[in-house]
């Protein structure tokens, strides 16, 4: 099993729109790790074999995988 780590953007932010998307992302793997209610964006990690499911959900508007970024010392 190859985690992921995962940033979920909702179609809907609206309260009820998000409870109802992050359980829905729940039942389909992902496990949350911080909500962003005011940005409609949940954050977690998933088994890679499940994204194609998390973006094929009605209540995705996009799902991109976590990239740390650095800048460099001068």
């Amino acid at each position: 099993m190859s985690l992921a780590r995962v940033i979920v953007t909702l179609r809907d932010s609206s309260p009820a729109g998000l409870d109802h998307a992050t359980e829905a992302l729940k039942r389909e793997g992902l496990t949350v790790e911080r909500v962003l209610g005011a940005v409609g964006i949940v954050c977690g990690s998933v088994d890679q074999s499940c994204l194609p499911r998390l973006q094929s959900m009605a209540e995705v508007a996009a799902v991109e995988e976590e990239r740390e970024v650095r800048t460099s010392a001068r």
